[in-house]
């Protein structure tokens, strides 16, 4: 378990094995020692609306690259979600994924309803991510790209295009999950399907589709879910437009 922590923290496969490349970054002065977020104890109280993360002065929370996280955004409450799902809905990948409590709960309602449609073998590959792992992420990225020759500027300029600077990440916000399969690529699979006609009925968005990645600036991502209350997401989905233009259209922003 203390190796797939460390893998997980600094951008690795959380296979629980010491490999070459584990045992490589485990003794190299880019570690970084894992640091746990505890989880919150349950409450009854519910967080008024006004307060609620995806619903900031009044609107969905948008976060990307002309919209970094607010300063001082702080999560309402983080959950460990291997602790916290039912494991006979969803498998979580790596322990220690976290998700703030709101989404999660709707996340879990959907993979229950899911499942009761005999769509099952759910996976949660990502949630929540601080900005100094999504860091991480980025300087792996960007690593990869200089092995294969390029310079510093253009192998960050490559890395960017699939992984997003620190402080622009949906996932900074607890809101946004990649749900996945085990073992198989997502897209085309009938979960992916389901997901893609029914999120919106729990609240959730496919947050990057195929049709919008000028405006959204990332690529299609068929995993990639993001939570913004039932209104929006039915909303969302009826108009058939992404968050970008959902916030421009409505809140001018």
């Amino acid at each position: 378990e203390a190796v797939m922590l460390f893998q997980y923290q600094n951008g690795l496969d959380t296979d629980g094995v010491v490999g070459s490349e584990t045992r490589a970054l485990l003794f190299s002065a880019d570690a970084q020692m894992f640091v746990a977020t505890p989880t919150p104890a349950p409450t009854n109280t519910p967080v008024p609306l006004a307060n609620q993360p995806w619903n900031v002065h009044g609107m969905p929370l948008l976060v990307n690259k002309e919209h970094p996280l607010p300063d001082g955004y702080q999560c309402a409450e983080l959950v460990n979600m291997t602790q916290y799902c039912d494991k006979n809905v969803v498998k979580i990948k790596a322990n220690g994924i976290e998700g703030e409590r709101t989404a999660v709960d709707a996340l879990m309602t959907m993979l229950r309803a899911a499942k009761d449609e005999g769509i099952d073998h759910w996976q949660v590959s990502a949630g929540w991510r601080s900005v100094s792992y999504q860091q991480t992420l980025l300087d792996k990225k960007t690593a990869e790209y200089r092995k294969q020759g390029l310079s510093a500027s253009k192998a960050l300029s490559a890395a960017l295009k699939t992984v997003a600077e620190p402080g622009t990440s949906e996932h900074h916000t607890g809101l946004a999950f990649d749900i996945t399969v085990p073992g198989v690529s997502f897209k085309g699979t009938k979960q992916s399907n389901w997901i893609s006609q029914h999120c919106w009925e729990y609240g959730f968005i496919l947050r990057y589709p195929t049709a919008k990645t000028e405006t959204t600036g990332i690529i299609y991502e068929p995993w990639h879910y993001r939570y913004v209350g039932q209104e929006a997401a039915a909303e969302i989905y009826q108009q058939g437009v992404c968050l970008e233009e959902y916030v421009a259209a409505k809140y001018g922003a």
